[in-house]
């Protein structure tokens, strides 16, 4: 049971991680260029088919300028995700 809520939170972070590069106007590549990682990394993250390690979650977040822990904390409360942006 503790795996699998593990694995909800990891999935929660990565998928708010996404949403605040979009809402950063960032792409991929620029995430990939600015952490280390490949571009194809990052989309393997993105899209959930590679489980990213603490490392790889720091690294996109700090290519973002954005904290990880509140965005874990975030995803352990089980606050709503995905929120309608401002328009």
């Amino acid at each position: 049971m503790a795996r699998q809520r593990a694995e909800e939170i990891a999935s929660q972070v990565v998928r708010l991680l996404k949403q605040k590069r979009e809402e950063l106007g960032m792409s991929m590549y620029e995430v990939a260029k600015k952490s280390g990682l490949s571009p194809s990394m990052v989309s393997r993250v993105e899209k959930e088919i590679r489980r990213p390690t603490l490392d790889t979650l720091l690294r996109i977040s700090t290519a973002m300028g954005i904290e990880l822990a509140p965005i874990i904390k975030k995803s352990e409360s089980g606050s709503p995700l995905l929120k309608s942006p401002k328009t």
